[in-house]
């Protein structure tokens, strides 16, 4: 007769399975996941190793001659992401910033908003004149932003946060200065722990003033986003490796997608994202009407953004990314 006594381990995996499915799905599902793959190198590799013992073919002993240059590769890939991981946890908290190409803020999340605003300079205005005007613009700029959110803690300014193109090679003077740029970067955290990014850019283009205004959203990861992203890197480590070594890939930006399923989550990043538009917007206005630059067309322009912040959705789902949209006009 069949023994259907269950062995008291396995019952105690089970038990412990079940406990955590109910106090945390989330969690539970991420350990399994965990589980799974650690279990899979374990049990496939030393498998392919000894296939060879048991078939005695010219494929099994191919095969199983790549056991442990495969064995090798996987644990090279968990040692290489878990050594990123903390490599770029140390570079978000970094004063410095970087990028290469075309991935500029691509530490920050996804983009919600993007603006250029231009400001038409007087024709008599010299280039001292203009740079002049600039550097009074972001000063202006600075006291606005401390007078609106200085006394928040939960608000961080900086007036020139410089940001470096390594990609960029040329060491004379003239052009050194394209490699690297300062902007004006405020940030905003949530008590649930997402982040908005909020960068104001000043150049001079001819008679013209341009102030590019750029919002980012970022949400935050856990502990046990992390073990998944070390389990399963013999998978996808070979797709971001070369990127992150060059500096155009940011694992947390990966990770940090993840948002609070609270409603007031929400409520709060569309606190944040509105304030600091209109602030920014109309401190703008503020500062060219001050300066006699004010005129109809750049009214118009400012208040086409200002009511255009109505119609981009700023939403958070649980355990997926925050999906931002906005129409290219």
């Amino acid at each position: 007769m069949m023994n259907a006594t269950i062995p008291l381990e396995y019952l105690l995996i089970g038990v412990t399975i079940l406990v955590l499915f109910l106090w945390n799905p989330r969690i539970s599902f991420a350990l399994l996941k965990v589980a799974f793959f650690l279990t899979l190198y374990g049990i496939a590799i030393p498998a392919l190793y000894r296939w060879p013992d048991v078939e005695a073919t010219w494929e099994a002993h191919f095969l199983g001659s790549l056991a442990i240059p495969l064995g090798i590769a996987v644990l090279s890939a968990i040692i290489f992401a878990v050594a990123a991981y903390f490599i770029d946890r140390d570079f978000d908290q970094a004063p410095q910033d970087h990028f290469k190409g075309n991935n500029l803020f691509f530490r920050y999340g996804r983009k919600a908003f993007e603006a250029v605003i231009p400001i038409s300079l007087e024709e008599t205005a010299t280039r001292e004149e203009a740079e002049h005007l600039k550097e009074c613009f972001r000063e202006f700029l600075w006291n606005s932003a401390n007078e609106q959110f200085g006394p928040l803690k939960e608000v961080t300014l900086e007036q020139q946060h410089l940001i470096k193109d390594l990609g960029w090679s040329r060491e004379d003077s003239y052009h050194y200065r394209h490699g690297e740029k300062e902007f004006f970067k405020a940030t905003f955290q949530t008590p649930r722990k997402s982040t908005l990014f909020y960068f104001v850019y000043f150049t001079l283009i001819g008679r013209h003033l341009m102030v590019h205004h750029y919002v980012y959203l970022r949400g935050r990861h856990f502990w046990y986003h992390a073990l998944v992203f070390f389990a399963t890197a013999p998978f996808h480590v070979w797709f971001w490796g070369y990127s992150w070594v060059k500096g155009r890939y940011s694992i947390l930006g990966r990770l940090n997608r993840y948002h609070d399923s609270s409603s007031y989550a929400v409520v709060d990043l569309k606190s944040y994202f509105r304030s600091a538009c209109f602030g920014m917007m109309m401190a703008t206005r503020r500062f060219a009407k001050v300066y006699g630059l004010l005129t109809e067309e750049l009214e118009k322009v400012i208040w086409h953004n200002v009511s255009g912040l109505q119609g981009i959705d700023i939403g958070a789902e649980p355990g997926i990314s925050m999906v931002n949209r906005i129409s290219r006009r």
